[in-house]
Formats: C-alpha cells, structure tokens, sequence
C-alpha cells in the first residue's frame, strides 16, 4: 500500500558561500528542515485523496485484501475482545483477595475467642485466691482500724462532740492511702471535711497501727524518728501527744525533733528517767560545726537539784 503512494520529492538544497559556510552551519540546518516541511505540506495538500485511502486501509483495511487483519482498527477491537474477556478472570481474583482477607479476620476472632476462653478457665482457679487475699486484706483493714483509733484517741482529740470520727482505711492499688470519717452512718474522704489537725491525728494514728503491724509480722528497727509532731496541734492536743508519745517508749526508741520547747518539756516531764532533752546549737564564728548541749530547761533543772542538795547538806551539818 505504501508502494501506491505518490512519490515525495525532497526540495532543492541550499547552500552558503564558503566564506559564511562554516559560521552559519547551524542556521543551514535549520532552513534545509523548513524547506522540506513546506515541500511535505505541499505534497501532502497535492494527493489528499491517497493518503485518505492509504489511512483509511491502515485503520480499517482492505475489504477481502491479504493483509486486513493486520489493520489498526481490527487489532483494537481483537484487543477490546480480549479485555472484556479478561474482565471475569479480575473480578473473581478481585473477589479471592476479599475472601482471603475475610478468612483470615475470621481465623484471628477465633484465636481471640480462644485465648478468652483459656484466660477463663484461668481466672477461675485464681478467684478463690483473690478472694483469700481479699479476706486477708479485709482482716489486715479491720486490725489497723482498731489499733489507728486506739492510737488516734490517745493522741488527738476532736475539738466538739459533734466533729467526724475516724471510720475506715482504704488503700487503692497504687498503695495510695485514704482516710473516710464521718457521723451518723455518713462517710466521706477525710480531705474533704476534716480540719489539718484531724487529718494530722489521723494519719499518725494509721502510722503507729502500721508500725505496730510491721513490727510484730516481720520485725524492724525500733528507731522511731519524729520531726515536729505537734505541728497543727492546738495546746491541749499537744499536750495528749506528748503523754501518748510516752506510751511507745517501752518498745521504740523515740528521736524527736521539735522547736516547741513547751512541747519538749511535756515529753520530758512524762518520762524524764528515760529522756534526755537536747538543745541544736546552729554554725556560728566561735563553733564553726553544728552541735549538741543540755537543753537549758534540763540545765536549770541540775541546778536547781544541786543547789537543794547543797542546802541539805548544810542544813545537816547545821544540825551537827
């Protein structure tokens, strides 16, 4: 078919005199290319009617000619042919892929329910565990409640019959401590509606009951160190802290620190055979370290004591 088509005729070609020939190289080819797209434009226009079959032939071909079946428009629709018979084979993979993504969240809800049942069947022979660890805490709860009001009542007292009362312990999992009181059958956080000096006597009597616990379960050191246990504490509280301080001396050794010195004489007067009262002298220009000397109450006392002595033996000699 192309053998058919009118001859093209290449355009005559230019040329530059040598003396310009090798400066003006590039600006020949680019004329020799025009030229030749205006002859093809030309010829193209001059057998119009040809290259319309000739185009005609290669998209659709030859009717009963040898090489029809090789025509564009016939292998485009071969190709159509074979795309829409293709067309099933991708939606039934389309559908595989989805059943096997299917399959497979199927088979992990039943591992799931699996591991459920397992952890189940676990649970059921650790819940009369818990509920023995549950009894034991219970009971744990029960004695320290007795022993924190015991200890509560020696050392605080509520300043109006009518304020709330310790009425329970509770300890969350994250072993944070929480105080309920209340009256009348009502109960709330301590925080909430008890006054500082309450919750002050509250938490030391809790303290003391876990001592007394630790202690008798797994033993520990009886060193009992105390910083300013009077703080919030009206006069009379301080005054049943220093006589209910007095009550552990037979199974602690107490290490108290306090800048009442009220408060410190009280503690001594409750036990002065087993006290012994010191006073912090702080850094200075003459003692340049920190130290320890005789209270000046316990000085004053030595004297006294000593002066009456010294008065009894000259009242002695007096006699004699």
């Amino acid at each position: 078919m192309v053998a058919t088509l009118p001859l093209f005729e290449e355009p005559p070609v230019r040329s530059f005199p040598e003396s310009i020939a090798d400066h003006a190289e590039s600006l020949l080819t680019l004329m020799k290319r025009v030229d030749r797209a205006i002859a093809f434009a030309k010829w193209r226009m001059a057998h119009t009617s040809e290259l319309r079959a000739f185009i005609d032939a290669v998209r659709k071909g030859e009717d009963e000619g040898q090489n029809a079946g090789r025509a564009i428009g016939h292998r485009l629709q071969a190709l159509l042919t074979i795309v829409e018979s293709v067309a099933p084979l991708n939606t039934a993979t389309t559908c595989i892929s989805r059943m096997e993504a299917s399959r497979s969240k199927r088979a992990k809800e039943v591992d799931r329910l699996a591991m459920c049942g397992r952890a189940a069947a676990a649970l059921k022979e650790l819940m009369p565990l818990g509920t023995l660890a549950q009894a034991q805490v219970d009971g744990l709860r029960a004695i320290l409640q007795t022993r924190s009001d015991y200890w509560r009542n020696q050392m605080f007292q509520n300043a109006t019959t009518y304020a709330p009362d310790l009425t329970g312990t509770v300890m969350n999992a994250k072993g944070v401590l929480g105080l309920q009181v209340g009256r009348n059958g009502g109960n709330a956080p301590a925080q909430h509606i008890s006054n500082a000096s309450a919750l002050r006597g509250a938490l030391l009597g809790f303290f003391l009951a876990f001592r007394e616990h630790v202690i008798k379960q797994r033993g520990g050191l009886m060193t009992l160190v105390l910083d300013d246990p009077q703080e919030l504490l009206d006069n009379d509280n301080r005054e049943r802290l220093s006589r209910g301080l007095s009550g552990l001396r037979s199974n602690a050794q107490l290490l108290i620190t306090t800048h009442d010195r009220k408060f410190a004489r009280s503690l001594v007067a409750e036990r002065r055979d087993r006290a012994e009262h010191l006073s912090v002298h702080p850094v200075n220009s003459v003692h340049p370290t920190i130290f320890l000397a005789p209270a000046q109450e316990e000085v004053d006392r030595k004297r006294s004591k000593f002066l009456e002595s010294a008065d009894d033996h000259s009242a002695a000699q007096d006699c004699q």
